[in-house]
């Protein structure tokens, strides 16, 4: 369920092993296991991308030789992932990107290298190089204009997982999750019964350990990744491009949208009310003790209200709340909606907002 790159790279090195000692085979183990090994390819984590991307190419490398299209493709792969992300390589990267997709084009890819592309395109999409995401997005379009029913999958989990962080404290920065990672690993360490240490293989335990360590260690020093908002734009932005078939998957987006509706109503209205409250309490003057007493239960109650939304930031909820006006507004046929009408009285009840920007998106 994640990929530690110690682990990717141990793999990588043992096909290479292999693929210089043997020929050609027909069949390996590994190569059951190629798509699985794709999904990483979408990392945010450039390590996980580069030692995946490095597999996949060893494994084509044994079994069909460097003399293919997916070959050349899971090259292309290695080498984006290998050249460092800065201004002044953004030229070279943008190059690849385009190669890739002109060498997809083509037609030319087994339908294991096919899949593998637009896992490698969402990973670029989570890069900080800004310059990479536009040739990306295109690659990807074009990819899900052809090859829909592979693409939508991977765009429905990257949806889902943003709509996962909506769900738990909205937009959690990738610093604020490793803290949470690590202090939640911390805290099964000390939880760990003496019966579940007995039972355990030790040297089983301490290899699990030091994986995830050195996976935390490799998530929290990642400078390439971009955060959370920005991705979520831009993958949105991917969706709004491929319309008219993202359109067919609506009941899926109106599911999610009326989910987040609810989420962002619930953390913000709700709140507002409560503050505007507050204010007006603070014009009745002094109180009594009990009324201190009282007031300080309510302080307690925000207190704790406020702990669980680390990480929210109403900005940043206003604006996923836009990618998903722009999206519907994109749709050519809105009736057709799953609960069209319920979709519609949002967009009234929308109406309301102080931000001019939703206002004009909900009109």
């Amino acid at each position: 369920t994640f990929a530690c790159p110690a682990t990717l790279e141990a793999a990588v090195d043992c096909v290479e092993s292999v693929t210089r000692v043997g020929s050609k085979t027909e069949a390996n183990p590994i190569e059951m296991h190629f798509e699985r090994i794709s999904h990483s390819l979408a990392s945010p984590l450039r390590a996980v991308r580069l030692q995946a991307a490095r597999l996949l190419r060893a494994i084509e490398e044994l079994s069909a030789g460097q003399d293919t299209s997916d070959y050349e493709v899971l090259d292309k792969m290695v080498s984006v992932c290998e050249t460092e992300i800065n201004f002044q390589n953004s030229r070279e990267l943008i190059l690849d990107i385009q190669r890739i997709g002109h060498t997809t084009k083509l037609n030319k890819l087994q339908p294991r290298g096919r899949k593998a592309v637009p896992h490698f395109l969402v990973g670029v999409l989570k890069t900080k190089l800004s310059t990479m995401w536009t040739p990306a997005s295109e690659v990807l379009i074009d990819e899900a204009g052809t090859q829909f029913d592979n693409v939508w999958p991977l765009l429905h989990t990257e949806v889902q997982e943003m709509q996962a962080r909506h769900k738990g404290a909205g937009f959690m920065l990738r610093h604020k999750i490793d803290a949470k990672l690590v202090a939640e690993q911390e805290s099964e360490k000390v939880e760990e019964s003496d019966d579940k240490r007995s039972a355990e293989d030790g040297w089983v335990v301490q290899c699990r350990n030091e994986l995830i360590s050195k996976f935390l260690a490799v998530r929290s020093s990642d400078p390439t990744c971009t955060d959370y908002p920005a991705y979520h734009k831009t993958l949105w932005s991917v969706l709004e491009n491929a319309h008219p078939l993202v359109e067919r998957k609506n009941r899926v987006l109106v599911d999610f949208y009326l989910e987040f509706l609810e989420q962002y109503k619930r953390m913000w209205d709700d709140k507002d009310e409560s503050n505007s409250d507050a204010k007006e309490d603070a014009h009745d003057g002094d109180d009594d003790d009990d009324d201190d007493d009282d007031g300080d239960d309510n302080d307690d109650h925000h207190t704790a209200e406020d702990e669980n939304m680390v990480g929210v930031s109403k900005k940043l909820m206003n604006a996923s709340l836009c990618d998903y006006l722009k999206l519907f507004a994109t749709f050519q046929n809105p009736r057709s909606l799953k609960n069209s009408e319920l979709v519609r009285s949002s967009y009234e009840s929308l109406l309301t907002k102080a931000e001019p920007e939703i206002q004009q998106l909900a009109l």
